[in-house]
């Protein structure tokens, strides 16, 4: 669950342009998120940690994962998580003419902790090119900050494929995770004729420090590359195995964690449009 309250401002300046005055709006905001977990006995790491507890009450289990009686499955602990984040931002809306406009604006987070803060600009541009066409722009940045399930020192249980059968992957919240940026461009145009509206647009996003899981596929190539197992490797300590030992198929669980992971571009285009016949049917439009 989450709390907001926002406080928000805005009016116009005394300074007038060919298109009239500069408009603007500024506010602060508080968020508070809460994110709380609960779990039945059979999937409580805190009540079942091993596999056997439920028989003969053992709670010191064998190898470093606590895998409870769906052994499979795994256990997770109960949370009860909660984190405050304050932003401020502001925004100008400057009619430079009566056919040209512009919005310039700014946001700043603070996640406080090992997370930090981030600032994201934004300019944006539209340009009325004729009655029927409008022309449209836009640059800035955007942001997303890690939830708190993922900053938490816990494990969330997957099911993936892990030399060519099924293994339990644990997913482990990181406490120095930072928040994802996104550098994004956009160039587009607005048809407006008779009864066509269309708008074609292309977008890039260029994300920086992406939030992911770590790849199960890379960390078990690592350390069983195709000439063998290189056993010696440090991440061989995220694998537990079975008593045959460190081999591909003696794998019975993998660790990994949630990381701010490589830079991503990606770039397309939108299309979109619509018609409409006016008074086609004696009800009413077709569009």
């Amino acid at each position: 669950s989450t709390f907001v309250a926002d406080a928000v401002l805005n009016g116009k300046t005394s300074i007038v342009l060919p298109g009239g005055n500069i408009a603007w709006a500024a506010g602060v905001q508080y968020r508070r998120n809460y994110f709380k977990s609960d779990f039945s006995d059979l999937g409580n790491a805190l009540t079942n940690p091993c596999v056997n507890t439920l028989d003969f009450g053992n709670t010191n289990c064998t190898g470093a994962v606590r895998n409870g009686p769906s052994v499979f499955l795994g256990v997770a602990t109960p949370q009860d998580l909660e984190s405050g984040i304050y932003a401020g931002f502001g925004e100008l809306s400057v009619p430079i003419t009566q056919t040209l406009q512009a919005q310039i604006a700014a946001r700043y987070e603070d996640y406080g902790g090992q997370v930090g803060s981030t600032f994201n600009p934004k300019v944006a541009l539209r340009w009325q090119a004729t009655e029927w066409l409008a022309l449209r722009a836009s640059a800035g940045s955007t942001f997303r900050g890690p939830p708190d399930a993922q900053l938490a020192p816990n494990n969330v249980t997957s099911l993936q494929q892990i030399a060519g059968s099924f293994r339990a992957v644990d997913i482990g919240g990181n406490p120095d995770l930072k928040p994802e940026k996104a550098k994004t461009y956009n160039l587009g145009a607005i048809f407006k004729i008779a009864g066509l509206r269309a708008t074609i647009d292309w977008w890039q996003f260029d994300f920086d420090n992406p939030i992911v899981s770590e790849p199960v596929s890379g960390l078990v190539n690592a350390v069983f590359p195709t000439s063998g197992a290189d056993c010696a490797n440090p991440l061989v300590n995220r694998f537990t195995f079975n008593n045959n030992g460190c081999a591909a198929a003696n794998i019975t669980r993998l660790q990994t964690y949630f990381v701010n992971g490589a830079q991503v571009k990606t770039s397309g285009f939108d299309i979109a449009g619509d018609y409409k016949w006016d008074q086609v049917l004696s009800g009413g439009d077709i569009t």
